[in-house]
């Protein structure tokens, strides 16, 4: 069944929606917790929420493995196996600073915990407060991608499906074996993007893979990006546009 454009918004969006209230109420529960200097019964009312995130997450990593028949294929290109002679590089313009950036904030995260700056219930916060800017750079604004990658769009993302890892990143520093198994599944993942790119790259470029070409596309990332990259380019570029 192909997936329409609102189809693939409305689901964009109710993981936005669901990502961003997890991401509220646990921040909502900590401030009571530090406010009240502990008197608020603070774990009765954590774990539940803990709990329910971590098989969101888990199911959602999980699911990277197989084909998902309510997602668009472009955005699953993974999957496609094309096998050309012809030569073929998926672009990998900005991907080293992308990988710096989030090395530097994801130590600096690291660093504050070890030295009690900041405690373990901020380094979840930090997960689901990356979980949140996920769907935001999937809609309507992703930094990376303007500012290094400048790749056409979500389709064409050399670093598409690397999204969980980078967002369960900071959960390394904690040692449990919950947190763990989500990282080195996370990373599992990133491992079969990263064989599929350099056993198929003819499935990762616009050129072989038709799926990627806009005229094809099912997945429609720009469409309000688009309108968002020229209005900052007006404001602090003082481009007319994109």
């Amino acid at each position: 069944m192909m997936m329409t454009r609102n189809n693939c918004t409305q689901r964009y969006i109710a993981k936005l929606a669901a990502r961003g209230i997890i991401f509220i109420l646990f921040l909502f529960i900590y401030i009571i917790n530090r406010v009240s200097n502990g008197i608020f019964v603070f774990k009765a009312y954590y774990y539940p929420f803990l709990i329910l995130a971590y098989l969101i997450f888990f199911c959602e990593t999980a699911g990277r493995f197989f084909k998902n028949k309510k997602m668009p294929l472009s955005s699953q290109k993974q999957f496609c196996n094309i096998k050309k002679t012809t030569e073929c590089k998926p672009e990998t313009h900005g991907v080293i600073f992308v990988i710096l950036i989030w090395l530097l904030v994801t130590v600096t995260a690291g660093v504050l915990y070890f030295t009690s700056v900041i405690d373990v219930w901020i380094l979840i916060l930090v997960c689901l407060a990356y979980s949140v800017a996920d769907v935001i750079c999937v809609i309507f604004f992703c930094p990376f991608q303007f500012l290094f990658m400048k790749n056409k769009c979500c389709n064409t993302c050399r670093i598409h499906n690397w999204d969980m890892f980078l967002i369960l990143t900071p959960l390394v520093f904690i040692p449990n074996i919950f947190t763990f198994i989500l990282v080195l599944l996370s990373l599992a993942v990133l491992i079969m993007w990263e064989i599929k790119v350099k056993k198929y790259p003819h499935s990762f470029c616009e050129r072989d893979n038709p799926l990627l070409q806009c005229k094809n596309c099912e997945h429609h990332s720009c469409r309000y990006k688009k309108s968002v990259y020229k209005a900052v380019n007006r404001v602090f570029f003082n481009k007319n546009s994109h």
